[in-house]
């Protein structure tokens, strides 16, 4: 049901019987939530834009994608759904953004990424040109979770086949699957509903904003709550929200078995501490590798029904901290409990936050080591060099037999400390126009080798590699 379609009384009918779930026709109570409804209509729709991503590997390959958006800011500022597989492409892969609204569908405002949050997985862009007076929803003013059957809205964009208008559906909150989740009946399935509001227009929660979650194979939607701690923190310092961390890895749910050899009492749920990381809080406490952490902030942990569930459920607690904030963690070690204070700490840099550059002519893509590619490969936290991360298939690195996860460290002799190093030794040797390039690579943990990549052998057009199958840009959610 869309806006024109209000000025009909039959659909003023329905629009009241759908709310209050009685026979009202020609009243004037009708035509009053037909009014109101409309003018809802005309504050909320604005708001919802759509948001064209281009994604462009290194080697060229190109994709273009359209995200449901939500503008939470009056510079224009905007919410996407950003999924974990979508944020772990390189960040430079993210060419170019536009963002189309309802009152000017075929004028497409360029746009620039302004941040991604992990925890949430959300994404936020905003007008290159910055706006002062852009419509959009307050979230920071979101309603609380909707009382079982209380009547909401769901507001969304038109896909652009259908002109990119905003609609809407009627329906009701329905019961608490957890605790960020609920359901609405009946589930909207007619448009990409982007915002579930109040009959007052308070945000209440989103459905399209998120990748579809089904809880017991329930539809489910996302309530505000679980929205807001990425949406304050991107409004206030426009960057990323450091992802919480105790430096931890490795952690796995104790099996029946363990926690009988361990003689942990019946009915108790662990997990075990797999390795401990030097200088991040977890170590500073005094937790070790090998103790089992059966409680945190004065619960203890409960027995999924997986094995996995039990360590997801740990994991997400710490995501839901804050950065600095302290935690209390009860052990089990040498048969008995040992409580421990520790404080949440900032994840290492990502790969896919690493500096990088791409050169074509030998096919190989470099970016900066960060924590995760020395910690696996046990090398020392200062190890120098550039991680090879993507060769073009048949191009020279790879026919040269260079391998992705390679650590250059040196090239035609000159030494390699940072990918400025290497950015300034690779252009000067190709000035050169050389009939090779010759790199000497870490491989592995100690494998020294050194790889002649002959020049002048023109790259094919193939898709660039890297370990495993290739990596593809995220699929729109």
């Amino acid at each position: 049901m869309n806006a024109r379609m209000l000025n009909r009384p039959a659909a003023r009918t329905a629009l009241l019987a759908a709310l209050l779930g009685v026979a009202t026709a020609g009243s004037a109570r009708a035509d009053e939530l037909a009014d109101a409804i409309r003018k809802l209509h005309a504050r909320i729709g604005p708001a919802l834009v759509g948001v064209k991503l281009t994604f462009e590997s290194d080697d060229g390959e190109r994709r273009e994608f359209e995200l449901p958006g939500l503008v939470i800011a009056p510079d224009g500022l905007t919410m996407v759904p950003a999924p974990d597989r979508m944020q772990q492409q390189p960040r430079a892969f993210f060419r170019k953004f536009e963002m189309f609204r309802t009152e000017r569908y075929d004028d497409p405002i360029p746009c620039k990424l302004v941040a991604f949050d992990s925890i949430a997985e959300l994404g936020f862009v905003a007008p290159a040109k910055p706006e002062t007076s852009a419509v959009y929803l307050d979230l920071l003013s979101a309603a609380p979770p909707p009382e079982l059957g209380q009547p909401l809205i769901c507001f969304g964009m038109l896909p652009e086949s259908l002109g990119r208008r905003c609609a809407f559906e009627l329906t009701r909150g329905g019961p608490l699957v957890a605790e960020d989740k609920l359901v609405v009946t009946p589930w909207p399935t007619t448009f990409p509903a982007t915002a579930v509001v109040t009959m007052e227009g308070a945000f209440v929660a989103t459905t399209n904003l998120e990748s579809r979650v089904r809880i017991q194979g329930t539809p489910t939607v996302r309530m505000a709550s679980s929205l807001l701690p990425a949406v304050k923190y991107v409004l206030a310092s426009r960057k990323d929200r450091p992802e919480p961390w105790l430096g931890l890895a490795g952690l796995v749910a104790a099996s029946k078995d363990i926690r009988e050899f361990y003689e942990l009492p019946a009915g108790r749920a662990a997990i075990v501490v797999g390795h401990v990381v030097e200088g991040y809080p977890a170590e500073k406490s005094g937790l070790m590798a090998k103790d089992l952490i059966i409680g945190l902030n004065d619960k203890m942990l409960t027995i999924g029904a997986t094995e996995d569930e039990t360590t997801t459920a740990f994991t997400q607690a710490i995501k839901k901290c804050d950065v600095g904030q302290p935690v209390k963690l009860i052990v089990w070690r040498d048969k008995r409990e040992v409580p421990l204070t520790t404080q949440v700490g900032e994840m290492p840099m990502t790969p896919a936050k690493a500096e990088r550059t791409f050169n074509k002519d030998i096919g190989l893509a470099v970016r900066q080591l960060v924590f995760q590619d020395t910690f696996d490969r046990k090398l020392p936290n200062d190890q120098k060099g550039v991680i090879a991360d993507r060769l073009v298939q048949a191009g020279p690195a790879d026919s040269g037999g260079m391998q992705a996860g390679d650590i250059v460290r040196k090239v035609q002799d000159e030494p390699i400390d940072t990918i400025k190093d290497y950015q300034r030794v690779i252009e000067k040797a190709l000035a050169d126009k050389p009939k090779e390039v010759v790199l000497s690579v870490l491989r592995g943990t100690s494998e020294n080798v050194v790889i002649r990549i002959e020049m002048g052998r023109a790259a094919a057009e193939k898709p660039a590699r890297r370990p495993g199958k290739p990596a593809r840009p995220a699929e729109q959610p």
